[in-house]
């Protein structure tokens, strides 16, 4: 099962407007596992590119939702670099789904992701 597939049914419950908040805990194991997959096939030579700033390092949250959740006309998923965290929505990415959760003191910075469900107005507007 893919990453989006993995989370698109978690995302589709983020309302318009709303803005969240990801932790990474996954092992960080996609892009090697691709890779190995690359070599084992042999006739594949494109690199995999590792985002630093992204869920597993292949694809970011803003981008993630708006590939797994249903298209809804004027709206877009954008960044939030920082927000009031007790106000928004924290969430656990464990590498094969979201699990809602508490904010958490100590979690890396590398490892949070923050993103809204908005008006594309203000994604355009960043």
């Amino acid at each position: 099962m893919t990453l989006v597939e993995n989370v698109a049914p978690d995302l589709a419950g983020i309302a318009r407007g709303e803005t969240f908040l990801v932790i990474d805990g996954a092992a960080q194991t996609t892009i090697t596992e691709l890779t190995a997959r690359i070599q084992e096939r042999g006739n594949i030579t494109k690199l995999i590119p590792y985002r630093r700033h992204a869920i597993d390092g292949l694809i970011e949250l803003p981008d993630l939702l708006n590939v797994a959740r249903p298209r809804e006309p004027g709206v877009l998923g954008r960044p939030v670099p920082s927000a009031n965290d007790a106000q928004i929505r924290w969430f656990l990415y464990d590498g094969h789904g979201l699990i809602e959760t508490t904010p958490r003191a100590g979690t890396p910075p590398e490892r949070l992701h923050r993103a809204a469900w908005d008006a594309s107005g203000a994604y355009f507007e960043r």
